[in-house]
């Protein structure tokens, strides 16, 4: 028999967590386990006098017999501009199509509104496959234990006050202001780099400046007595910047894609903070790049050959950079370029890694080739001893 439980979201990614590793547990046992969503609805408590707010996911578990040697590798949260797709198997490339596939499973090909899916595997083949039919491909033990623990866990966490992670949506532009300020002022640091890291100060400025948690008064007096201000003008003005470079995104790189479909929403909840603590360092770096791109271009506007094939050059250097490698039978080969005093382009290519923080102020080589790309004339040299 069936056993209805309400998991609030803010649970909900641990209650998954949870059920993968009873899957693990399931193939050892040989014993059953089965979860369906059922619907949707919210709930509300009263904490420090704040009325919290949250969804729920309904859910019933029981028991059905195993079919088929099925692994979890991921779930899938399925938005009308996109999904957000969260790994547990890193092993498995998922393909680009799961970016935007809609909540069809693939199990019973029902059509209808999901609004999570699961990937599955058997080792070979990916199958996106509907709650109720994820029984099929998983065995286990029972799940009401576990359901009724994180059903019951809001309840629990509720005295003493709000939890750490919080309960409710996060202000996603506050949040960003929060992240741009930890980044300028501690660099960007994450959660496995030994340092505290970019979410978690984020996140601790957020909820002192929402009055959440009992040290919010301990946090606000240190934010200023170390002069820190989040809600300026030029902090709001930069993570509006940093929104729309989330949204305004056209390629295949599924961490961009994330960031775009949870920017899209406009809300942002506690299961992609650590996700979206980097969204300001990845576009300061863009941007960084773009400006010494166009430094690099203006400077080289009038770049010209230096001499003729053969011959032996020798230039001062007023900046060098890493352009790419090639892997070919010999090994391994780096392409250099060097921009003159006079603003000419060098290039060489060789089998010496050239670390980034060295300093080169000459070259000498031999001429190899003399190239035109879109007008901009470069010198391929050969035969390098840089100093």
């Amino acid at each position: 028999m069936a056993t209805t439980f309400r998991i609030p979201e803010m649970n909900f990614e641990k209650f998954e967590k949870k059920m993968a590793a009873i899957q693990r547990r399931c193939e050892r046992t040989g014993s059953d386990f089965s979860y369906e969503i059922v619907g949707y609805d919210t709930d509300s408590e009263v904490a420090n006098g704040h009325k919290i707010t949250y969804p729920v996911t309904i859910v019933e578990v029981s028991g059905t017999p195993k079919m088929g040697d099925y692994s979890f590798v991921a779930s899938i949260d399925h938005y009308d501009n996109g999904n957000v797709i969260r790994a547990y198997d890193h092993d498995f490339e998922i393909p680009e199509r799961f970016h935007t596939a809609k909540g069809i499973c693939e199990h019973c090909g029902t059509r209808r509104a999901r609004k999570y899916t699961f990937l599955v595997s058997d080792g070979k083949e990916l199958h996106q496959v509907g709650k109720s039919c994820l029984k099929e491909y998983t065995g286990g033990i029972s799940a009401e234990q576990v359901a009724e623990y994180m059903s019951y866990i809001n309840d629990c966490e509720s005295f003493g006050g709000l939890p750490a992670n919080g309960k409710d949506y996060i202000d996603i532009t506050l949040y960003t202001m929060c992240a741009i300020v930890a980044t300028k002022v501690y660099g960007f640091h994450k959660s496995t780099s030994g340092e505290e890291s970019t979410r978690t100060v984020a996140l601790k400025w957020y909820n002192a400046l929402l009055r959440i948690g009992l040290d919010c008064k301990d946090v606000l007096a240190e934010m200023r007595d170390a002069g820190i201000e989040i809600e300026t003008a030029e902090n709001r003005e930069t993570a509006e910047e940093v929104l729309d470079w989330c949204k305004n995104y056209e390629g295949k790189n599924e961490f961009r894609h994330n960031l775009q479909v949870i920017a899209e929403n406009g809300y942002l909840t506690y299961r992609y903070l650590g996700l979206f603590a980097s969204a300001y360092y990845c576009y300061a770096r863009e941007v960084e790049k773009k400006v010494l791109i166009q430094k690099r271009e203006k400077a080289t506007s009038n770049s010209t050959w230096i001499g003729e094939v053969g011959d032996s050059v020798s230039e001062d250097v007023a900046s060098w950079r890493y352009v790419t490698a090639s892997v070919g039978f010999y090994g391994t080969s780096y392409l250099y370029e060097f921009i003159t005093k006079d603003g000419n382009i060098l290039n060489w290519w060789t089998q010496k890694y050239i670390e980034d923080d060295t300093e080169i102020t000459h070259i000498k080589g031999r001429i190899k080739e003399l190239r035109e790309y879109k007008g901009r004339k470069s010198t391929l040299l050969t035969y390098c001893r840089l100093s």
